[in-house]
């Protein structure tokens, strides 16, 4: 998801306002994939970086979804 809300940032100047239409349609087909699962995510992330210098691995996340 951050990937598409970068590329639409960028396709309007670097800008992501939420209250634009493009945004909300998005938020509102995506809502579902963010959850309380995200959080906790973002939490063992930041930790692991303060922990060990760097950023988890896409493989720590597939390991994780597992």
């Amino acid at each position: 998801m951050g990937i598409d809300l970068m590329e639409i940032a960028i396709a309007h100047n670097g800008r992501l306002e939420v209250e634009s239409q493009v945004v909300q349609d998005y938020m509102f087909e995506n809502g579902s994939k963010i959850s309380e699962k995200c959080d906790l995510y973002s939490l063992g992330a930041i930790l692991y970086r303060c922990l060990l210098g760097a950023a988890p691995t896409p493989k720590i996340s597939e390991y994780i979804a597992k």
